[in-house]
């Protein structure tokens, strides 16, 4: 039975995450088209990532008391018809950017709550000793997504435009809630005490107490979040904002190249949730800093890359496939590093408090990417042609952080 769930959950993964990744490639090809301007571009990013800070508790809420699979299942349904209502408008004519940010407010809402749902479920459907494997199949699988995803989509987006890759997406919505109906997994146990508070109350409380619970007994966890937050302040900003707009704009390539160097650099999370599937090497929390530090060096030489001049297009393409690589490997070792982060953090938190940590994490680990986000898109327009500067910041800023997980994970018993 619980084999049977959890190949329903991979596949309804594969199904929406594929079409997502296909979307959300397009919709930047898209808005980068329509405008040029790197801060557009990320204050759009920023306002996406919004909902994952500020809905976060929320979501804990519901994820531990109401049944996880009704959850995936009506927030795909929900996430289906946002997308096929934006493709009508579209095929109306309407070319507006304030609707494309809607529907990217709107899906990421959803998807606050899809993730932890997920997330809490997979303890539920396989044992704890086959946690480490589990988590490098979503991985895999999520991983899969965004490498195959921006190779279709950018076909997707040069022969049929933006709304068929929209109306696709809605399709994999649907067919992966239809999926997800047959799961049988258990609903949260609740407390029926709490049916004489209000709704805000209770999410009030289950924040405070998941926050406590945290702090209190889970300090390694809680500086962990932390140090999470701390590398999405730079770290995803070089790949969410930098990543299109070096590739498209300073090294001036189309974008069928864009969307294939997004495909390597992705293959790079693919490999390692592969490897951590077959051979758990690094399944150990305590050694998982050491390929972190290597991934610090490449991060160093992909911004050595962009000091190459581009006067000519064959110094370009150089410069191109050295910082595509060194992001694959940069992939890699998040790929690697996340899915033992996850198991530990999955076997160290007891089932009915998974929900609201799982939330509080998020929003904890999420805050700092629309900052960066929106900070990077406007350093990108200053430094314009010498981005490299901000690439070897970054890659500073990521030993430092490396450094930080090394001394937090030696804390651990």
């Amino acid at each position: 039975m619980k084999n049977k769930n959890f190949a329903i959950l991979l596949t309804g993964q594969i199904i929406s995450l594929f079409g997502s990744a296909i979307q959300r490639f397009s919709l930047s090809l898209y808005i980068l088209d329509l405008t040029g301007s790197a801060v557009i571009f990320a204050n759009i990013l920023a306002l996406s990532m919004a909902p994952y800070v500020f809905f976060a508790p929320i979501a804990g809420f519901i994820c531990d008391r109401y049944s996880r699979k009704m959850i995936m299942v009506i927030l795909d349904l929900l996430s289906g018809l946002t997308a096929a209502i934006c493709a009508f408008f579209l095929m109306q004519g309407s070319q507006s950017i304030g609707m494309i940010s809607i529907t990217m407010f709107i899906l990421s809402s959803l998807s606050t709550v899809y993730a932890p749902a997920v997330t809490s479920s997979i303890p539920q459907v396989v044992d704890n000793s086959s946690l480490v494997r589990a988590n490098s199949l979503v991985q895999q699988i999520a991983s899969m997504s965004n490498f195959i995803g921006p190779v279709v989509a950018g076909l997707l987006y040069s022969m049929l435009g933006i709304r068929f890759v929209i109306l696709i997406n809605a399709a994999s919505f649907l067919f992966s809630a239809s999926l997800e109906s047959l799961m049988d997994i258990p609903n949260p146990k609740s407390d029926q005490c709490e049916n004489t508070k209000s709704w805000g109350r209770l999410v009030l409380d289950d924040s405070i107490s998941g926050f406590s619970y945290l702090l209190k007994n889970k300090p390694t966890i809680t500086r962990m979040i932390a140090i999470a937050g701390f590398f999405n302040l730079f770290l995803v900003p070089v790949f969410s904002v930098g990543s299109p707009y070096i590739i498209k704009v300073i090294l001036e390539m189309s974008s069928h190249t864009y969307g294939f160097a997004e495909g390597v650099i992705a293959l790079g999370m693919i490999a390692g949730g592969f490897v951590m599937s077959i051979n758990p090497f690094f399944s150990e929390i305590k050694s998982v800093y050491r390929i972190l530090f290597l991934s610090s060096l490449s991060l160093l030489i992909m911004g050595a890359s962009l000091f190459i001049p581009f006067e000519h297009s064959h110094y370009r393409w150089v410069s191109l496939v050295v910082f595509t690589l060194g992001g694959s490997f940069i992939m890699f070792a998040l790929g690697v590093s996340n899915v033992v982060t996850a198991s530990y953090v999955q076997q160290e938190i007891p089932f009915e408090m998974m929900g609201k940590t799982t939330a509080i994490s998020t929003a904890f680990a999420t805050i700092c990417i629309p900052l960066g986000q929106m900070g990077f898109g406007r350093l990108l327009e200053i430094f314009d042609t010498r981005v490299g500067f901000l690439i070897l910041i970054a890659s500073a800023l990521k030993l430092l952080a490396t450094y930080m997980v090394k001394w937090n994970v030696g804390k651990i018993p």
